[in-house]
């Protein structure tokens, strides 16, 4: 057998690394270039925090747009509402968490599919009042506790309580959306309330020293899902690849220019700079399907099921609710589920 020259191996190397970088040129133009039809309309149902950045991004920087799409924005008052809105036909695309979609979704046999997770995030807290005797979390027990039913704060309510010797029968649950937990807690009918921001800020400020806070999600992960009907995905594909495509822009705007889109997104919610610059850390903005995602929501399918939250009783398979061929398309890399 031959054996190379150095010579004829760097020639080789070299031809190589041209290629690949004419390849990764064509894909990079082609994934600037813009869409060339006709215009379509998506009503997308949002859950207006932080959470939401590739899309306050992809709006304000007119991705959406060059994309052909006409993005009309309605916010609802929980992940729970959007599907809601999904599946009565008055939303085309929702966002909603995991656990909202495993509850309202999966678990109900509901046609939906994820088509992309768009955030991680690590943002709930659990809020207390020391002036009922609360100093430690066992402490919670026989106290009334503020969570959204069969939202994520339940979910991580019910966890939290596990690790610390708990089940979710020792507290009573006062069913709330989260904008309403701040006055719950302030006027003392819960003694203490799951939330995520902005309402987590508000009752630390509200009670003031008055406040005890412990991270409410165990360090496992939240998924900020965007959910379509399988009956749309079907008639849409395109268009659900071109919606991903201008999340995708969004989120390389978002890698390059972190202050102009923290000020997007602070315009967006109508907040101050503070709060945008102190919670911007507990948010991974990326276009993703892992498996992390998939481990998560059967675990939370397990949980509802053993707490007896649902009807089923038994696990179903989660990929035949999530729709990988889209992401796929734009952006291949960061689809890594085994099933």
């Amino acid at each position: 057998m031959a054996v190379l020259s150095k010579r004829s191996i760097l020639i080789l190397a070299t031809v190589i690394v041209i290629v690949v970088i004419i390849l990764s040129s064509v894909v990079y133009l082609n994934y600037q270039k813009p869409y060339a039809g006709g215009t379509v309309s998506i009503r997308f149902g949002d859950l207006p925090f932080a959470t939401s950045a590739l899309c306050y991004v992809a709006k304000n920087q007119n991705f959406f747009g060059s994309n052909g799409i006409n993005l009309t924005i309605t916010p609802y008052a929980s992940g729970q509402a959007g599907i809601s809105a999904l599946l009565n036909g008055s939303a085309d695309v929702a966002y909603a968490g995991e656990f909202s979609f495993v509850a309202n979704g999966v678990l109900k046999a509901q046609n939906i599919s994820a088509i992309a997770s768009m955030v991680k995030y690590q943002d709930f807290y659990l809020v207390a009042r020391k002036d009922r005797g609360i100093e430690n979390l066992r402490d919670l027990a026989g106290k009334k506790i503020a969570v959204t039913l069969n939202g994520a704060s339940e979910f991580y309510l019910g966890t939290l309580l596990q690790s610390n010797g708990l089940g979710i029968q020792n507290v009573t649950l006062v069913n709330l959306p989260a904008s309403q937990m701040v006055d719950a807690i302030t006027v003392g009918s819960a003694d203490a309330i799951v939330v995520s921001p902005p309402y987590f800020e508000q009752a630390q400020t509200q009670l003031a020293a008055n406040a005890v806070v412990w991270p409410a999600q165990s360090y496992q992960n939240g998924y900020g899902l965007l959910l379509c009907r399988d009956s749309w995905i079907a008639e849409n594909p395109d268009v659900a690849v071109r919606f991903l495509k201008s999340l995708l822009q969004a989120e390389n705007y978002l890698i390059n220019n972190p202050s102009s889109a923290k000020a997007i997104v602070q315009k967006e919610l109508n907040e101050t700079q503070d709060f945008i610059v102190q919670t911007w850390s507990d948010y991974q903005f990326s276009l993703t399907l892992d498996q992390s995602l998939v481990l998560a929501m059967q675990n939370e399918a397990r949980w509802l099921i053993s707490s007896n939250l649902t009807d089923t009783t038994t696990v179903p398979k989660i990929m035949n609710y999530v729709y990988v061929n889209g992401l796929k398309s734009v952006s291949p890399a960061t689809v890594d589920i085994i099933g």
